[in-house]
This record gives C-alpha cells, sequence and structure tokens, in this order.
C-alpha cells in the first residue's frame, strides 16, 4: 500500500514536470519561431542586398569594361599622337639641323666674300694709288711740253695720256715730229722701267676723209692705226718692252668734241696712250 502511494505520487510529479517542460519547450518554440522568422527576414533582406550588390556589381563590370575599352582606346590614340609628334618632332629637328648646316654655310661663304671684299678693296686702293703713281710719274716726265699739246688725265682706273696731232704728226701724215719723238722718249724713260703697266696706244682722227690715198692707206682707220702703230715702234726703240704694247686705231669713231668746228676737228685728231695697271692678281679674286 506505501508503495502503490508513492507510485501515485510519482507518476503526478512526473506529470506536473512534463507540463513544466512542455510549457517551456512551446516558450522555446516559439522564440525559436520568431528568431527563425526573424533571421528568415534577415536572409530576404540580405539576399536582397547580394541581389542588389550583384546588380550594382554587373553594372560595375560593365561600366569597367567601357571604361577600360575607352581607356584603351584614348591610350592608342595617344600614343598614336604622341608617335607622329615624335616623328614631327625628328623631322623638325632635322630640318632644323639642316636649316643649321646651311646657316653655318652662308656664315662661312658670307665670311669668305667679306674676306675677298676686304682684299679686293685692298687691292683697288692699291691699284688706285699705283694709278695716281703712275700719272704722276707721267706728269713730272712731260712737265716741258705744252698743256694744249699733250694731258695726263685719269679715267675709269686709268692714266691717259692724250698726245694732239700737232705735237706728234703734219696733216694727214703717219710720220712723228721730231718734238713728238722727244715727248716719247720722255714718256718712254718712265714707262720702260714700269714691268706692271700694260700700254694701249690708240689712234683717233676727225671725221675729214683722208686726201691722199695710197697703196696702204686708204681711209681714217688705216691713217689712225698707222700713227699708233708709229708710236709704237718709238716707244719700243727708247726701251719700252713690246710685250707690253698693243696698238689700235679707232678711226674717227670716238671723238672728244664737235666735228663742226677747227678746234673740235684739232681735239679729235690725237694719239691717246693708256696705261693700266695689271690687275692679273685682282682677277684671279674675282
Amino acid at each position: 500500500m506505501k508503495n502503490f502511494y508513492f507510485l501515485i505520487f510519482f507518476c503526478l510529479t512526473s506529470c506536473v514536470v512534463s507540463k513544466k517542460k512542455y510549457d517551456e519547450a512551446l516558450v522555446e518554440k516559439s522564440r525559436l519561431i520568431a528568431e527563425n522568422a526573424g533571421n528568415e527576414k534577415k536572409i530576404n533582406h540580405y539576399k536582397g542586398e547580394n541581389q542588389q550588390l550583384k546588380s550594382t556589381i554587373n553594372s560595375l563590370e560593365s561600366s569597367n569594361s567601357e571604361l577600360e575599352q575607352k581607356l584603351s582606346s584614348t591610350i592608342s590614340s595617344f600614343e598614336s599622337s604622341l608617335s607622329q609628334k615624335e616623328r614631327s618632332l625628328l623631322q623638325k629637328e632635322s630640318q632644323l639641323d639642316s636649316a643649321l648646316r646651311e646657316n653655318r654655310n652662308l656664315n662661312e661663304d658670307l665670311n669668305s666674300r667679306a674676306e675677298k671684299i676686304n682684299e679686293l678693296e685692298a687691292m683697288i686702293a692699291e691699284k688706285n694709288a699705283a694709278v695716281e703713281k703712275i700719272r704722276n710719274i707721267v706728269s713730272n716726265a712731260l712737265l716741258n711740253f705744252e698743256k694744249s699739246d699733250l694731258t695726263v688725265s685719269i679715267q675709269n682706273g686709268k692714266v691717259y695720256v692724250s698726245l694732239s696731232e700737232q705735237l706728234l704728226f703734219k696733216s694727214g701724215s703717219k710720220d712723228i715730229d721730231p718734238k713728238g719723238i722727244e715727248a716719247i722718249k720722255q714718256l718712254a724713260n718712265v714707262l720702260k722701267s714700269q714691268s706692271d703697266i700694260n700700254i694701249m696706244v690708240e689712234g683717233h682722227t676727225d671725221n675729214v676723209p683722208i686726201s691722199s690715198k695710197g697703196r696702204y692707206m686708204n681711209d681714217n682707220w688705216d691713217l689712225s692705226v698707222m700713227r699708233a702703230t708709229e708710236v709704237v715702234r718709238a716707244l719700243i726703240s727708247n726701251g719700252v718692252d713690246p710685250t707690253l704694247i698693243i696698238a689700235s686705231g679707232r678711226g674717227e669713231h670716238h671723238p672728244i668734241s664737235e666735228n663742226n668746228s677747227k678746234e673740235g676737228k684739232s681735239k679729235n685728231r690725237r694719239t691717246e696712250i693708256i696705261l693700266t695697271p695689271d690687275l692679273n692678281s685682282l682677277y684671279d679674286l674675282l
């Protein structure tokens, strides 16, 4: 009997304990259900966020791909432009080098020309001084003769010794008078020591035709040449180097005065001895 009561007490106690646990379990279940619902809500939220992030990532990847393409295109275009600019720069540098070389060559040429001009100016000054010296020497040698018979002047860088017909020749004749021989002798004494002078003897006439034609004299051309030749012979016979002399005649075609008067005709009947310093060294520079 005692055991029976004990069994009943035990059963009742067990029932009480089991109900408490049951209630606790229900509470825990409710809590877990609520927690699970909250977790599912979070999961759905995170899934939504994840989907949004994926969408954002896809969009960013697409944008990144676009940007990479644009960047690649920009870099390619920049590299192409840079390459073109480098080629252009190299071309301009080459042109600049060429221009600098040309400029240097021009400067060298200008310097060379300047040196040559300086040399020419020095030689021209020397030549002019030589011409002036010759004029003075010749003038001093011929001081004893009348100015109307003989003049010494400088024309175009040459010394002109103009001898009138009345000093050298009788009218229409090619033979030199004694007073003309004396003038030529004094001139020859000066010229024979001047080995660097070229001598041109020019005969000139007026426009009056010659009256006595001969075998070798038909007109004023012949008369002017023959008179020049006679003067050349006289200079040579008095010691002037024949290799320095040229005889020429200009007839009536280079008058220094009008042929419409006696005085004009007289001036035109003349023999000119033209003295020119040797200019070979000057010509070598040209």
